[in-house]
């Protein structure tokens, strides 16, 4: 998720917002179906669920398809389409931090959020419908990410949504990873 989330991050998830569900009590808890106080993701939100395929894993990615969306990934251009209306995106030069990264602005619903694209990088791309029921996230760091787009994550079904990530409450490195990034703590995320 570079560069909203940095490696080393802590998160504050809100669980609230889309209500509960099985998934968002400890493993072990009596598990039940569906959710309860249910309410819809938004488009753009960053969310952390239950992996599709392995449900003890906890995932954090971006809301980009909702329920009967059609999404485009163009793996060339690098562009997201939603029901045929391409995606702003806003180049913004290359990422600090990465030489052959370009960092971009890219807006989903209410969201205006950072993306890198790594250049000379072909990630995978498609078409995808979104089935009823479920959600398509994608990493913001588009050419370095396994989402949606992969089989092992696929679409999320709604029973899988733990919450939305709100803010970072601690960054913690290891002292050889050059320790914690002290600026993180008590940021938002957009």
């Amino acid at each position: 998720m570079l560069p909203t989330l940095y490696i080393g991050d802590y998160l504050v998830v809100s669980k609230w917002p889309y209500g509960f569900s099985r998934y968002s009590f400890p493993l072990g808890v009596p598990s039940f179906e569906g959710r309860v106080f249910n309410a819809t993701p938004k488009r753009g939100d960053v969310v952390v669920f239950r992996l599709p395929s392995d449900p003890r894993v906890n995932y954090v990615k971006r809301v980009v398809g909702l329920p009967g969306d059609v999404v485009e990934y163009n793996r060339i251009d690098k562009r997201i389409t939603i029901n045929g209306e391409p995606i702003p995106i806003e180049m913004a030069g290359s990422y600090a931090e990465q030489s052959d990264t370009q960092l971009g602005w890219e807006e989903l619903g209410e969201h205006r959020h950072r993306v890198l694209l790594i250049q000379g990088r072909i990630s995978e791309g498609g078409k995808y419908v979104v089935p009823e029921g479920h959600y398509f996230m994608m990493g913001d760091n588009r050419d370095d990410s396994e989402d949606g787009r992969y089989p092992d994550v696929g679409f999320v079904p709604e029973g899988n949504l733990v919450g939305r990530a709100t803010g970072i409450w601690m960054n913690w490195r290891r002292p050889s990873e050059g320790g914690p990034q002290w600026n993180r703590i008590g940021n938002g995320i957009e």
